[in-house]
């Protein structure tokens, strides 16, 4: 959260909401998705057996972000 001057305000996570956590945690599993693809994209030349787990640990957090997808959409609509 910003406020107007630029300051960055932090919540604690114990003040967070069951929907904004399910939010977070959507958000968290596409970054570390996007993470790993970027790291398999970086020592495909070099290490292709490393991209490949690289991509199969990419694979898994998008479907881990489904999930939780489907689950906050049961729950908050």
């Amino acid at each position: 959260m910003e406020s107007l001057s630029g300051a960055i305000y932090v919540r604690a996570f114990s003040s967070l909401s069951e929907q904004e956590i399910l939010a977070l945690a959507i958000s968290l599993e596409e970054e570390d998705h996007r993470v790993f693809v970027e790291y398999a994209h970086a020592v495909a030349e070099n290490y292709p057996a490393t991209a490949k787990v690289f991509l199969e640990i990419a694979e898994q957090e998008s479907e881990n972000r489904w999930r939780l997808i489907d689950l906050y959409r049961a729950r908050f609509g």
